[in-house]
């Protein structure tokens, strides 16, 4: 899995890719939690899908999801995902990802 922390606290996985760096993911991760600016917990996943047609089967995913990681998830195209997510950063309660919404 491919962890891209550069744009922190947005942070960019891919599963489908390995990590350039040789590092393991979790390792990232570790190191991610353990940054003293990490203060408050994960508020939500936001899977980008680009191809519209696949969206509603990941977004079938999403409630399990949720009730497995404990915080919501959603599933979005990459400019909706970075939309979502500065709302969600900046406190926004628009951001909604509890809805499970699909967004194009």
């Amino acid at each position: 899995m491919f962890i891209d922390p550069s744009d922190f606290p947005v942070v960019r996985m891919d599963f489908d890719r390995p990590n350039s760096e040789g590092h393991d993911a979790f390792d990232i991760y570790e190191s991610l939690l353990a940054r003293e600016q990490l203060c408050r917990p994960v508020l939500a996943a936001i899977f980008v899908e680009p191809s519209r047609a696949k969206r509603p089967a990941r977004k079938a995913r999403a409630g399990v999801g949720r009730k497995s990681w404990g915080y919501p998830l959603t599933v979005a195209s990459d400019r909706a995902a970075l939309a979502m997510a500065e709302r969600l950063l900046a406190g926004s309660s628009a951001a909604d990802p509890d809805n499970h919404e699909v967004t194009a």
